[in-house]
């Protein structure tokens, strides 16, 4: 296995390794070891099925403590593209900078990848955020929840590419539903057009997401759906470029679907 992940609730304490580090202030705080071990060893390779670019858009992220005892984080694993040090920065929309522990670092030249994260801690807040890089790079996009007996699920994603036309497609059932997050990275309000087609009938819902900011919805919150339709696909026509992400949740778990964007 190339990456070896651990995660786990431990006392306040002071982690740094190198091409990482992470802080834990507060008990019941995440520490995430990382062991790079074969991922060093092979010499860097095209990632063809992931978003390769200096600029990503991470259309979902969430952080802090639900009120019943759930914890959500949200970890990025970066891996390095180009030759030499690449420097990035976060630039959250909806998340305060604080949850973060830290929004710029380094990848050393000298190493593959590099493992941050938000700091799980105060109450949620969700949001999306952007990711600026000196060199190229892909970024996945872990979240993952807890409780005090442990990690109860983890979902991860690739950065988004943007989209004017997309579709996601998923089980909406009495036991799952389709969540759908759409991150607006633009200067002006953009509309999009949320549809479902149930038997012939077209059901939809217009979305106007204001600049710099997100949407998270259940698909059953912007369509009133029946409570058994099965597998369904909802479509997103937006008029200026958005970026987003599916998820479908069983009432514990969270898995993600990726859109499929057709332009």
């Amino acid at each position: 296995m190339a990456v070896k992940i651990s995660l786990q609730y431990v006392q306040p304490s002071t982690t740094k390794k190198r091409g990482m580090r992470v802080t834990s202030q507060t008990a019941m705080r995440w520490i995430v070891v990382l062991s790079f071990g074969l991922w060093m060893q092979y010499p860097l390779t095209p990632v063809y099925s992931q978003v390769q670019s200096t600029f990503h858009v991470i259309p979902q992220i969430a952080d802090g403590n639900v009120g019943d005892g759930t914890i959500y984080a949200s970890l990025f694993f970066v891996t390095k593209l180009s030759s030499g040090s690449v420097t990035c920065s976060f630039t959250p929309y909806g998340v305060p900078t604080s949850h973060f522990i830290e929004t710029s670092f380094t990848i050393a030249a000298d190493l593959s990848g590099y493992l941050t994260a938000t700091n799980a801690s105060g109450s949620l807040v969700t949001g999306y955020a952007t990711l600026s890089c000196t060199g190229t790079v892909s970024v996945n996009t872990v979240y993952a929840s807890s409780n005090a007996a442990g990690i109860v699920s983890m979902a991860t994603v690739f950065s988004a590419p943007p989209f004017l036309k997309a579709s996601v497609a998923a089980l909406q059932t009495t036991r799952t539903r389709i969540g759908i997050a759409i991150a607006n990275n633009s200067s002006v309000t953009v509309r999009c057009q949320v549809i479902v087609n149930l038997n012939g009938n077209l059901m939809g819902k217009d979305l106007n997401i204001p600049p710099h900011s997100n949407v998270a919805r259940f698909a059953d919150e912007l369509i009133s759906l029946p409570g058994d339709v099965g597998p369904i696909i909802v479509h997103l026509l937006a008029d200026q470029p958005l970026y987003a992400i599916g998820l479908m949740y069983n009432g514990k778990q969270f898995t993600t679907v990726p859109p499929t964007i057709y332009y």
